[in-house]
């Protein structure tokens, strides 16, 4: 998720407690941490090869996401800075002058999957949700959109064989590939993995080249940033953040065109273009495994 790179305020509030209300459910209990990096609405800690994120009330929920409660209207760069050590205990994460208390949060987890309709009704979904991004794109141009299309059309054609070998150098391209703290190119596989995911079933190729892609992504995470390696590597574990949990939803089993867009409006609207290239991958990998009317039945 991209973040604007404004200046931080010249004062800051000491002692301050910040109450936190949902805390997801890979942040660990207890650890010694350092600040990576502090914005209005999140903060970055790193924990060795996890990052934990403390978000303002406004954000969304995800396993490493620690939302602070309403009442608390903060600018958190006046409360967290770069390099300072962070200690987690008992539901309390300690900072130079800042305690976030987690003690009395909900836990957040990934919602259960909803029935899901059939395939010619989630064609249905995915176009409409590709006209909306389209409408998106003309105001939010990326790279996925542009140069990285012949890389993406080749991806989407290998997972339709379920061809790891042919996906992999594909995929070596991506990674890293954009400007920011997560670039388009991961922003664009987290959502890919996300679709593929979703429709994987019980089809041991599929299972297969998810395993497979899952390992190539994590021995090349040397080619991105710090915050973009630790969001592939919970992709490709199957963790994901709520806003895409509920497209995914929405597109395999949307009660209504409004929930859909709904949902899809939530994601698009994330960072200035990385919820777009979160939206294009996971399109392309429903438009790679949906079994097409010309296509036998049974998924490969």
């Amino acid at each position: 998720m991209k973040h604007s790179h404004d200046t931080a305020p010249a004062s800051a509030v000491a002692a301050t407690r910040l109450s936190v209300d949902s805390v997801g459910y890979l942040v660990d209990r207890h650890g010694d941490g350092r600040v990576h990096s502090a914005f209005r609405n999140a903060c970055n800690v790193v924990f060795g090869d996890v990052i934990a994120t403390v978000v303002t009330a406004g954000a969304g929920d995800g396993p490493t996401l620690l939302r602070l409660e309403y009442s608390s209207t903060v600018d958190l760069r006046a409360h967290f800075h770069p390099g300072e050590r962070c200690v987690l205990e008992c539901g309390l994460a300690r900072f130079r002058h800042t305690i976030v208390d987690w003690s009395q949060a909900r836990t957040w987890r990934a919602p259960v999957a909803r029935p899901r309709l059939d395939d010619a009704h989630i064609r249905g979904n995915v176009a409409l949700a590709r006209s909306s991004e389209a409408i998106c794109r003309a105001q939010r141009p990326s790279i996925i959109a542009t140069l990285a299309q012949p890389v993406v059309r080749e991806l989407e054609e290998a997972a339709r064989h379920c061809d790891a070998a042919a996906a992999m150098p594909h995929l070596a391209r991506l990674i890293g590939w954009g400007e920011g703290l997560t670039p388009a190119g991961d922003d664009f596989i987290v959502g890919w993995l996300a679709g593929l995911r979703a429709l994987a079933g019980s089809a041991m190729r599929r299972a297969a080249f998810i395993e497979r892609i899952g390992d190539r992504i994590r021995a090349g995470l040397d080619a991105t940033t710090t915050l973009s390696a630790h969001m592939l590597r919970l992709a490709s574990g199957g963790h994901f953040v709520d806003h895409l949990h509920a497209l995914r939803a929405e597109l395999l089993g949307a009660p209504s065109a409004s929930s859909l867009l709904d949902a899809l409006d939530r994601a698009l609207a994330v960072g200035a273009s990385s919820g777009a290239d979160t939206v294009s991958g996971l399109l392309s990998a429903f438009d790679a495994w949906l079994v097409h009317p010309s296509q036998q039945s049974r998924p490969s």
